[in-house]
């Protein structure tokens, strides 16, 4: 993993507790920038079991942008900062996509 400075997921519910994977949450990356790009989480709620392995995992990230405002306001429930942005997958382009993954590597730059 060496040869790479950054490692971005998201989309669709891959912080979704039902869900749970430690790769959704780029457990495998060392020495490396880590960033989220508006993965849904879809729940407005986490159980302690859920808040155990999930937000020590996410606070590892450099830069956190969220699908909705009901994930980026979980989060801040649970004492981390995210900010919710639109998925592009369906209404961006290749262009539109490049530039807010731009955007989010200055937040970590």
């Amino acid at each position: 993993m060496k040869k790479y400075t950054c490692f971005i997921c998201g989309s669709d519910q891959i912080w979704n507790p039902k869900f749970l994977d430690n790769a959704y949450y780029l457990d495998f990356v060392e020495n490396a920038k880590r960033l989220a790009y508006a993965p849904s989480m879809g729940v407005t709620s986490l159980t302690n079991a859920e808040k155990n392995y999930i937000i020590p995992r996410i606070k590892k990230f450099d830069a956190v942008s969220v699908r909705e405002t009901q994930s980026a306001d979980l989060l801040k429930k649970n004492g981390f900062e995210g900010t919710a942005c639109f998925e592009l997958t369906p209404q961006g382009s290749t262009e539109d996509v490049l530039k807010a993954i731009a955007e989010l590597r200055k937040q970590v730059d």
